[in-house]
């Protein structure tokens, strides 16, 4: 086989791979997660856009998907406003509160709340209202 031959295969072999990786979903929304906890409210919103939005194809929104994903960012990347736009986003998705959220990311969540103050405080009081607790017969089966 001549020289070229090979050349050309190995092009195109590096080109196909480059493509499949930029198509990847992972790495697409990986970038879109990365965006909610931008500090640019504008990136925030389009990166929540696109997560609420289904893929080609598909019938429920990308943040069903990616929801672990998503919490494990804004627990390590989340400020206050990147938290509190989640929380919105999230609850209005029916993806937010005690049964469907991390209890590390609700106390951060309560936390931005609390110091947004105002109509946020409430939410925060009402949120820690209803944290669920434990029976008391599984309160004693922990216990040392």
């Amino acid at each position: 086989m001549p020289r070229w031959t090979w050349w050309t295969i190995a092009i195109g072999a590096a080109t196909g791979l480059l493509i499949g990786l930029w198509l990847s979903p992972r790495l697409t929304a990986g970038a879109w997660i990365d965006d909610i906890t931008s500090a640019a409210p504008a990136e925030r919103a389009a990166a929540w856009q696109w997560l609420a939005a289904p893929p080609p194809g598909g019938r429920t929104p990308r943040l069903n998907d990616w929801q672990d994903d998503i919490e494990v960012h804004l627990l390590s990347h989340g400020h206050d406003d990147a938290l509190l736009d989640a929380m919105a986003m999230l609850e209005a998705h029916g993806r937010f509160g005690w049964r469907h959220t991390p209890p590390e990311l609700m106390h951060v969540t309560i936390e931005a709340l609390n110091r947004a103050g105002g109509d946020h405080a409430e939410t925060a009081r009402y949120l820690i209202a209803s944290q669920p607790v434990l029976p008391s017969a599984s309160k004693a089966g922990t216990m040392p």
